[in-house]
Order: structure tokens, then C-alpha cells, then sequence
């Protein structure tokens, strides 16, 4: 009787885990596609706001509007200083892009999301 008992729990168990796993799987796709929407529209709000200017345009750019222009994401320091050398501000030091980033937002031309992460206005 015990026995029998078990096995319905257990059949209880499985088939709630599988309806479980089947609600994760459609969970998962509507997150990655909010995700993917949730960029185009940055991507769309990034062009609206200068980003995107090409390497050369970035290059000669003041300090600021560089570093505005290429915080199209939530960055690290690190990521910020990595995007501006790319575009061959070679010449940048993370101390310097810290305390522009810190001033920028302290303007509201970019967001602190978190301590060394910033993000587009």
C-alpha cells in the first residue's frame, strides 16, 4: 500500500517538474526575446543621442563627448576605456575616464548604475 502510495506521489512529482521545465523553456524564450527588443530600442535610443560616431569622429571629439559617445550599454571603466582606445584615443588613462564618467553623470549625460558602471542618459 506504501508502495503504491510513493508512486503516485512520484508520478505527481515528475509530471509537475515537466510542466515546470516547459514553463521555464517559455519563460527563457520571452526573456531573450524582451532582451533582443530591449537592445534594438538602446540601439535606436544610442543613434538618437550621438552614439555610434565613427572612430574618427571619436578620435578628435572632445574628452566628454567621446566617452558619451561610446557608452552605448552599461560599462564598466574598464569597457569605457577599451572602447575609447579602439578608437584610437590611445592616449587615455583609466583615472581620467573615472573622474570624467563620475562628472557625467554627475550632469545627466550618463547614468552610474552601479559603483564603476555607467550607462547612456
Amino acid at each position: 500500500m506504501a508502495e503504491n502510495r510513493v508512486r503516485s506521489q512520484l508520478a505527481r512529482v515528475e509530471a509537475e517538474l515537466a510542466e515546470a521545465q516547459v514553463e521555464q523553456a517559455t519563460l527563457t524564450a520571452t526573456i531573450e526575446g524582451l532582451k533582443a527588443q530591449q537592445a534594438a530600442l538602446r540601439q535606436a535610443l544610442a543613434v538618437d543621442n550621438g552614439h555610434h560616431a565613427s572612430k574618427e569622429e571619436i578620435m578628435w571629439m572632445k574628452k566628454a563627448d567621446a566617452i558619451v559617445a561610446v557608452v552605448d550599454r552599461p560599462m564598466r571603466i574598464n569597457d569605457v576605456l577599451q572602447a575609447l582606445r579602439a578608437a584610437g584615443r590611445d592616449q587615455e588613462a583609466y583615472m581620467a575616464v573615472s573622474m570624467y564618467l563620475a562628472d557625467l553623470a554627475k550632469h545627466e549625460r550618463l547614468k552610474r548604475i552601479s559603483h564603476g558602471v555607467y550607462g547612456p542618459a
